[in-house]
């Protein structure tokens, strides 16, 4: 089947029960999945481009790069590397996180990567004050973005339930690198308290990827991004995806947009079904 919007990816976070990371409202599973696993999903869906969560690719060095990017030419497919699942950089007070960071890019390089998402916290990183992680970022991704353009490669930070969008935004400003922008998560600025249309309009002009999801909020979930935020397929959940495509196309982006599951609603348990159904949601979106 054709890919009419042209820039459809998936990230394997979707699948990340099959890769045997269990979330606290999820129950386990049956199936166990490798990256190749994932990569023959990717293809008999008919994309083109995947992002691979570097945390299911224990083995992921200098050794295997080559074996990977021939299965990734051999399928067609395009790779981004998501680095950092879950705490990232731990606001940037982690030394050896930024180390493993800096050894992941030139492995990008060599498997093929134009960009590579990276995170610099996760929830339980909210609770640091605002301003101090910002202060210990900054010069930490101003390192990292001057190797990455050595390399010719991109950076995309997202926003990953760490900060709220105003923030993210002041952050990419201050690092002042051409080549960092943000991997804009439709739900995680909600977890936040961020307004969904204003923290698209906020990012809009940083915006190089997008993880695009649906979800169905909770009620009580709200004012804790830790909580139970289940995702939906595309188009079921609450959130305007449409609203969102069409200002990025307005403005000619040019990047993909990533499907990507995260803890799945109860009605909606299975993620692989949750995926296929999104996949031909956005197929169907004429633009």
């Amino acid at each position: 089947m054709p890919n009419r919007l042209g820039r459809i990816g998936l990230d394997s976070f979707s699948y990340h029960r099959y890769f045997g990371e269990i979330g606290i409202y999820e129950q386990p599973t049956s199936i166990h999945w490798t990256t190749d696993d994932f990569l023959r999903r990717a293809h008999d869906l008919g994309l083109d481009a995947v992002a691979l969560q570097t945390v299911y690719m224990p083995d992921f060095n200098a050794d295997t790069v080559g074996d990977l990017r021939h299965k990734l030419d051999e399928l067609g497919l395009e790779p981004t590397i998501s680095w950092g699942h879950r705490p990232g950089l731990e606001g940037g007070t982690n030394p050896a996180k930024v180390a493993d960071l800096m050894r992941t890019l030139p492995l990008a390089k060599t498997l093929g990567c134009s960009l590579v998402r990276f995170v610099c916290g996760d929830m339980l990183t909210w609770a640091i004050p605002v301003e101090e992680r910002l202060r210990n970022l900054k010069p930490i991704i101003q390192d990292t973005a001057a190797e990455a353009a050595r390399l010719g490669l991109s950076l995309a930070i997202e926003n990953h339930a760490d900060l709220a969008m105003r923030d993210i935004v002041r952050l990419v400003e201050s690092v002042g690198a051409d080549n960092v922008g943000i991997c804009f998560d439709t739900v995680n600025c909600v977890r936040v308290g961020d307004v969904f249309a204003d923290a698209v309009h906020i990012a809009l002009p940083h915006i190089r990827m997008v993880h695009i999801k649906d979800l169905i909020a909770l009620p009580e979930s709200k004012g804790n991004p830790a909580a139970f935020w289940p995702s939906a397929p595309l188009g079921r959940g609450q959130l305007d995806l449409i609203g969102m495509i069409e200002q990025l196309e307005g403005i000619g982006y040019a990047g993909r947009y990533f499907v990507e599951m995260a803890y799945m609603h109860p009605a909606y348990s299975d993620e692989d079904a949750a995926v296929a159904e999104s996949v031909e949601y956005l197929r169907q979106l004429a633009l």
